[in-house]
């Protein structure tokens, strides 16, 4: 399939969210590797089961997020 042009604002909606989405795979990845650093040292396995959540949590609401954006650009691609 030739992509013929730009559905007005389709473009800066679809970098927007990679751009969310990209931003929520770097904080998640740098809350992990704390996590990872940390239980080296003397954090409780409580402190990295809540971080551990938290990591979880971003990751999947982000991914959701990601997969419905491309969903509809299928859509709109497919006309």
């Amino acid at each position: 399939m030739t992509w013929q042009g730009d559905v007005p604002g389709l473009t800066a909606k679809v970098a927007g969210e990679l751009a969310a989405a990209a931003k929520a795979l770097m904080q998640a990845h740098t809350l992990f590797s704390v996590i990872d650093a940390l239980l080296g040292d003397e954090m409780s396995t409580y402190r990295a089961q809540v971080l551990a959540r938290i990591g979880f949590e971003m990751t999947m609401n982000y991914g959701e997020r990601a997969e419905e954006e491309a969903a509809n650009l299928a859509e709109v691609a497919r006309g």
